[in-house]
């Protein structure tokens, strides 16, 4: 009787234990703070950069420093040990009271021919040796900066930055959707036809990419833009009938080099760590259980293309919450699927232009896009004919979907139309995941008005003119009830 008493006793305290733990717990992660701030352009003074960002009800400084890299199938990776500045703007923030978030970027070097069309999303060495020697040489940027972030007091690390093909380590049992797209002719000729299809309204828009000095002509410009992309593919793919069994075994290694390096980090930077992955293959990423955060570059689309003027700004709102409703609704979905549970959301990026439409391809801040065209909508004047066919000659290509040609920098100014994508992230968070957040940081932020005219996304800070910074304060839990200046 007296051992079972002492059971009881001994199961009753380690209940209390395990409540008591969880409800600390609990406390301290209600009690951090939302890390609310973004990222500079090029502020020339870093005590003027913290103050207007303190007096704008911000409290995080976002930093980045870059490794470069050679070609993109290579190994071929180097960075500057030596970047005062980035020093210099961490101990200016904590001099000021704010908290600093420190991501690790790759920067693809577009001086290298085979670069051209590319981004450092796709960066993949070619054999298993290189993904080594690679893993091995960032190894060091990063275990170099980790020594610098934990000796700063550096609040939260992140270890990498839109690597998508490097962090996809997930297993297959298909071609990756973008490289199937990319190696099918029949879609890459639609895609062809589809712009051509607008030749008179890119008339007057010039043809570049980073590493070229323009293209004489659409079709010129064309050609090279699909052969690097299948170019690129074919390697990232490689031979076979299932080709994906080889992608399995290299996305294992990319794994365990992953977990290891993580590992590395954490013997010398004891802080929180994240990895900022694209909005598009957060899914994809398989060692979110060895972060702090999941970190997430959130340009996703919340809407489809406007057909003409916003006609109602009730409308718009109840479309961009919509919108972050599915998108938070997913994200929530695959945490507990994944076996994630609590595991904290921040937005390592967030960013939208000035202009309408800047929620429907927020990535796409330049340049053009093609937009099928919604339910009932007609094709736009300056869609030529090439886009009919008939599927009863052969001869002539298949008809193709009618698409409307969005150039972004024509699209008139519209700030409010971020501001409102900001109201509808906050109502759908605390409808359809309250406290999923632990912080949003804004690509990017300013002093200076002159910055609009080369930063897209730049939201100036100190002028009190754009809406969307009142929205940006307010995502915070303890300022989004508050009226602004109370």
């Amino acid at each position: 009787m007296l051992k079972r008493t002492h059971r009881r006793l001994l199961l009753v305290l380690g209940l209390l234990l395990v409540t008591s733990t969880l409800l600390v717990a609990a406390r301290q992660r209600s009690e951090e703070p939302f890390l609310l701030g973004g990222i500079q352009v090029n502020e020339p003074d870093h005590e003027r950069w913290v103050r207007e960002l303190q007096r704008s009800g911000l409290n995080t400084v976002s930093v980045t420093v870059y490794a470069h890299q050679g070609d993109w199938n290579s190994d071929h990776l180097w960075f500057d040990e030596d970047n005062a500045a980035v020093l210099d703007e961490i101990r200016t923030a904590h001099r000021a009271g704010l908290r600093v978030v420190l991501i690790l970027r790759l920067a693809l070097d577009h001086a290298y021919p085979a670069n051209r069309f590319l981004w450092h999303g796709l960066v993949m060495p070619d054999t298993e040796d290189q993904v080594r020697s690679w893993f091995e040489q960032y190894g060091r940027f990063a275990l170099e900066w980790a020594r610098r972030a934990e000796a700063e007091g550096v609040e939260v690390l992140g270890v990498g930055s839109e690597l998508n093909t490097l962090t996809s380590t997930r297993p297959l049992d298909a071609v990756p959707a973008l490289e199937d797209y990319y190696l099918d002719p029949a879609k890459q000729d639609e895609y062809r036809r589809s712009v051509l299809a607008h030749r008179e309204a890119l008339a007057e828009h010039r043809l570049w990419t980073p590493g070229t000095d323009g293209f004489a002509t659409l079709e010129e410009y064309l050609d090279a833009e699909i052969g690097a992309h299948r170019r690129w593919a074919e390697r990232v793919v490689g031979a076979g009938e299932q080709p994906w069994i080889a992608m399995n075994r290299r996305r294992e290694l990319l794994e365990g080099e992953w977990r290891s390096l993580i590992r590395k980090v954490r013997e010398v930077y004891h802080g929180p760590l994240t990895y900022a992955a694209n909005f598009d293959q957060y899914q994809e990423v398989g060692f979110w259980q060895d972060l702090d955060l999941l970190g997430v570059n959130a340009y996703f689309q919340l809407r489809p293309a406007p057909a003409g003027p916003d006609r109602s700004r009730t409308v718009l709102a109840a479309q961009l919450e919509t919108g972050w409703a599915g998108i938070l609704g997913d994200m929530n979905a695959f945490r507990q699927r994944e076996g994630l549970g609590e595991l904290p959301v921040i937005f390592t990026e967030l960013g939208y232009t000035a202009r309408r439409g800047s929620t429907v391809e927020p990535w796409a801040s330049q340049g053009f896009s093609l937009l099928r065209l919604s339910e009932g909508e007609s094709p736009p004047a300056s869609a030529s004919a090439t886009q009919a066919g008939s599927p009863e000659h052969p001869a002539v290509p298949p008809p193709l979907p009618p698409t409307r040609l969005m150039v972004w920098t024509d699209e008139p100014e519209a700030p409010l139309e971020r501001a409102l994508a900001l109201r509808g992230l906050r109502e759908a968070e605390r409808r359809v995941a309250p406290g999923m957040l632990a912080g949003v940081l804004w690509w990017k932020l300013s002093t200076l008005p002159e910055h609009r005219a080369i930063e897209p996304f730049v939201m100036i800070l100190g002028h009190g003119d754009d809406p969307a910074l009142e929205e940006l304060r307010r995502l915070d839990p303890e300022q989004r009830d508050a009226a602004w200046g109370r």
